[in-house]
């Protein structure tokens, strides 16, 4: 694991998901805050790693207007993927309450989309030219972003503001499973990893050392 869990969100990621991922075709940050102050600093790296990796595989795998939490290596990372292709992804501890992570992702969605609407991101880096980078000039949400994670840091004080704001849905509408769960057909978390930009070397041989003490599928620390 990453510690000892104290009811934190470590990372809100705000990703637009291709149809279809290709090449050239990937899921695109369009904004990322991160929380890691409480982490050693030698693991914070790690943890953003991490957290990048699981935001870049797990929405496409997603079904559109479903909300899901995988637990990945003592952490749950709740993703919501919306028909416009975009979805939000929130990184928190076992003991946040999900419920109160989809209120954020909520709430996360409605204010990018006042600030940016869907004209003004879905076309970005698709016209051709120079292939786009995560998190484009052209987004400025991060400000937004660690309001919000600040705001949901105390999920009580959180829970009340969601109340307020909108109806949560009902517990029973969130699907919980695994990193391995999540695998398409075929696909193994350890070609993934393999492949994976967000990893660096030292996580992916992190991740191979851990696979070889546990035999388990889905740990990456």
């Amino acid at each position: 694991g990453f510690g000892e869990p104290s009811m934190k969100i470590v990372s809100i990621v705000v990703v637009r998901v291709p149809h279809e991922e290709t090449e050239t075709e990937r899921p695109l940050f369009l904004s990322a805050v991160y929380d890691v102050a409480s982490f050693g600093f030698f693991e914070r790296g790690a943890i953003k790693e991490t957290c990048n990796f699981a935001a870049r595989n797990i929405p496409p795998k997603v079904t559109i207007g479903d909300r899901e939490v995988v637990n990945h290596e003592g952490y749950n990372v709740h993703c919501t993927r919306w028909g416009d292709g975009l979805a939000v992804v929130l990184v928190a501890d076992e003991e946040y309450p999900s419920r109160v992570a989809f209120g954020c992702a909520a709430n996360v969605r409605e204010k990018f989309l006042a600030k940016y609407p869907k004209d003004t991101w879905q076309m970005l880096g698709r016209n051709g030219g120079a292939p786009i980078k995560d998190c484009p000039k052209e987004i400025q949400f991060t400000d937004e972003l660690t309001t919000l994670l600040t705001q949901f840091k105390d999920p009580a004080n959180a829970d009340a503001l969601t109340r307020t704001n909108m109806k949560l849905e009902a517990s029973k509408d969130i699907m919980a499973r695994t990193m391995q769960d999540v695998m398409a057909r075929g696909e193994n978390i350890d070609h993934l990893v393999a492949k994976s930009e967000d990893l660096s070397a030292a996580s992916k041989a992190m991740f191979k050392a851990s696979k070889r003490m546990n035999r388990r599928c889905c740990v990456i620390q």
